[in-house]
C-alpha cells in the first residue's frame, strides 16, 4: 500500500482480482438489467446505456419490463445528447395508453424535446401535442405545453408564433393549467420561462417597453 495505491505482490492473486473478474461476479449475482438500472438511478446514463444494449446483444427484455426499459435507454441517451438514439429507443416502447398513461405521456414529452434538439420541430410539436390533447392540467400536461410554446418560436410558420404568444399569456394568467396539482416552485418556474420568451417575441418586434416589463417579470420569479 503506497499514496492510496494498493498492490498486490503475489502474481496469481493479482491476476485472480482483476477488475473484470469482479464484474463478471456482479453480473452473475444480479443480471445486466439490474445493474444497468442501478447505473440509470445514480445517474450514470453511459454505463446504463452501454449495460443495456450489452445485454440485449444476447436476449431480449421481458414483455412485462420491456417499454420501461427501453424508456430508460431513451432517457439515457438523450441525456447523452445522442439524440437520433433517444428517438429510437423511445419509439419503441407500447405503454398502454390507459393503464400507463403517465409513463406514455412522459415519453411523448421526452420524444418532443429529443426531435426537438435532432432539428425536427413539427415531429416534435406533434408529440407535444398529443400530451396536450390528454387535457390533465398536471405537471406533465403543463410541461408539454410549454416546451410546445418554446418549440413553436423556433418554426418558420406565422400561426405557430401566435399560438406560442397565447399559451405564455395563458401560463402568466395561470388560466391553462390546475394550480392545485402543481408545486408552488413549479409555477413560479414555468412562469419565469413563459415570461421571458414573451419578452423576446415582443423584443424582436421591437416593442422594447413591453419586453422590458416581462424581462423584470422573469427575474423576480427566478431562482
Amino acid at each position: 500500500y503506497n499514496e492510496n495505491d494498493i498492490h498486490i505482490k503475489n502474481e496469481i492473486i493479482r491476476q485472480s482480482l482483476n477488475l473484470e473478474w469482479i464484474k463478471s461476479l456482479e453480473e452473475e449475482d444480479k443480471g445486466l438489467v439490474r445493474i444497468a438500472i442501478d447505473h440509470f438511478e445514480k445517474e450514470n446514463y453511459i454505463e446504463a446505456l452501454n449495460t443495456f444494449e450489452r445485454f440485449l446483444s444476447d436476449n431480449d427484455f421481458d414483455d412485462s419490463d420491456k417499454s420501461l426499459c427501453f424508456y430508460y435507454m431513451g432517457y439515457a441517451s438523450y441525456r447523452n445528447s445522442d439524440f437520433s438514439k433517444s428517438i429510437y429507443y423511445l419509439s419503441k416502447t407500447k405503454f398502454d395508453v390507459e393503464d400507463d398513461e403517465k409513463w406514455h405521456l412522459r415519453m411523448l414529452n421526452l420524444k418532443g424535446l429529443a426531435y426537438y434538439y435532432f432539428e425536427q420541430i413539427d415531429e416534435s410539436l406533434a408529440c407535444f401535442k398529443k400530451v396536450m390533447e390528454n387535457g390533465r392540467r398536471d405537471e406533465i400536461y403543463v410541461r408539454a405545453l410549454l416546451n410546445f410554446g418554446s418549440v413553436c418560436l423556433q418554426s418558420e410558420k406565422a400561426n405557430h408564433k401566435d399560438e406560442a404568444i397565447k399559451i405564455f399569456e395563458e401560463i402568466i394568467n395561470e388560466t391553462s393549467f390546475n394550480k392545485e396539482k402543481l408545486k408552488e416552485n413549479l409555477v413560479k418556474e414555468l412562469k419565469c420561462i413563459a415570461h421571458y420568451n414573451l419578452a423576446q417575441i415582443q423584443n424582436a418586434n421591437e416593442d422594447f417597453a413591453n419586453a422590458t416589463i416581462n424581462y423584470k417579470h422573469a427575474i423576480e420569479l427566478s431562482k
